[in-house]
């Protein structure tokens, strides 16, 4: 598009990122503040982060790290400025750096390469674990449109179980009566031509990645993709985001269950991962604020590779649309063109962007759908795009 719209950000009083952002920092803090009972100058600094984050300007990273410079020029227009100033994504982003850097991750000594977030990942998933295995009784790997659409309901739906407190109990049944845009009978189209090979963008490391994984093994399985490489975060990021140890943590604990399916999963996803049929990666460009927008030009060449392009999750889907204040009838088409690739995005809304909606469902859920409808993560999206020859 010749221009754009601007950025949504933090500064309105009353709008959805500012309660957002107002209402989840302190609470990430305090909850990072339990895990470090016996390091006074980290608890220190937490508490002044908080201080910051709520009344003052925005300070620039002082630890020497290989991301030092990237974050100083993102920062570099926004000098000066408070936390509720500037883009909501750059607020989000960058205040979990900032995390990262108080905790001495990137340091050495007893805190490097400490996720601070893991203890509350481990909860989560050994928490939904029993029902992951009870439901997994059930899967079915037969190459159709039901049990595609079945194991992409569950990937879908199990979004809304992130580290975000409003969505810790999330129901991720079916619900086919939520959805804002569905178009898995497209996909599906797309990929039974078979031997695709997919580029997945992961999300969170809770009881979501239990169904990213059953839908790559269906993939794999059905032979509707020949292979999968996984891009995950190469550092914490947000508060759930899965980096490659928490995919390889979880598949490690599927071989453990007394289910012979479960296990028959694991061992799969062992195979795939040591045959080449599924591989990880984890590029520091997906841990930074750039949008999809912003891709390095040998990202972009590296994704254009791909047959299709899956992305889980509302910060994928954020930084595709390059989150922004855009009408949310405008064409898909004129939003996302400059995407290298064809790409299927799952998403149940947690942030206000979104794109290409049907005018009737847009003015149906305008006037019969509860005020926050498009960031209480109740509906699905499930957006498939085609890229056209140029």
């Amino acid at each position: 598009m010749s221009s754009l719209p601007p950025f949504i950000t933090t500064s309105e009083k009353g709008s959805f990122p500012r309660q957002a952002f107002e209402e989840r920092s302190p609470i990430v803090i305090d909850l990072i503040l339990s895990n470090f009972h016996d390091a006074p100058i980290i608890r220190q600094e937490l508490l002044a982060f908080k201080d910051e984050v709520m009344a003052q300007a925005i300070k620039p990273l002082n630890e020497n790290a290989s991301d030092r410079e990237v974050w100083d020029e993102v920062l570099q227009p926004w000098q000066g400025k408070t936390w509720f100033e500037i883009p909501f994504f750059l607020a989000e982003t960058y205040y979990y750096r900032r995390l990262l850097e108080i905790v001495k991750y990137f340091q050495p000594g007893p805190y490097y390469n400490n996720d601070p977030f893991l203890p509350m990942k481990e909860q989560e998933i050994t928490a939904h674990f029993p029902k992951f295995e009870t439901s997994y009784q059930t899967t079915n790997n037969t190459n159709n449109l039901e049990n595609f659409q079945n194991h992409l309901y569950q990937a879908l739906w199990a979004n809304r179980g992130d580290l975000n407190i409003k969505f810790k109990n999330a129901n991720i049944d079916n619900q086919h009566d939520e959805f804002i845009v569905d178009h898995s009978p497209e996909a599906y189209a797309f990929l039974k031509k078979g031997n695709q090979n997919i580029a997945f963008l992961l999300d969170n490391a809770t009881m979501e990645i239990f169904y990213d994984l059953t839908l790559m093994d269906f993939l794999l399985e059905t032979n509707l993709a020949t292979s999968i490489t996984c891009y995950a975060k190469n550092q914490p990021y947000f508060l759930s985001d899965a980096m490659p140890e928490d995919v390889f943590r979880t598949i490690d604990l599927l071989a453990t269950s007394s289910s012979e399916k479960v296990q028959s999963l694991a061992n799969r996803l062992k195979k795939a991962l040591s045959d080449g049929g599924l591989t990880l990666k984890a590029p520091p460009f997906f841990s930074t604020s750039s949008m999809f927008r912003e891709l390095p030009a040998s990202l972009k060449i590296e994704l254009a590779s791909y047959d299709l392009c899956l992305m889980k999750g509302d910060a994928n889907y954020r930084r595709l649309m390059g989150d922004r204040y855009w009408e949310p009838t405008t064409p898909l088409e004129s939003v996302v063109n400059y995407f290298p690739t064809n790409f299927l995005s799952l998403r149940t809304p947690k942030s206000e962007v979104m794109v290409g909606l049907p005018e009737s469902t847009y003015h149906n859920l305008i006037h019969n759908a509860e005020p926050d409808w498009q960031t209480n993560g109740k509906r699905g999206m499930i957006t498939f795009w085609k890229k056209q020859a140029s």
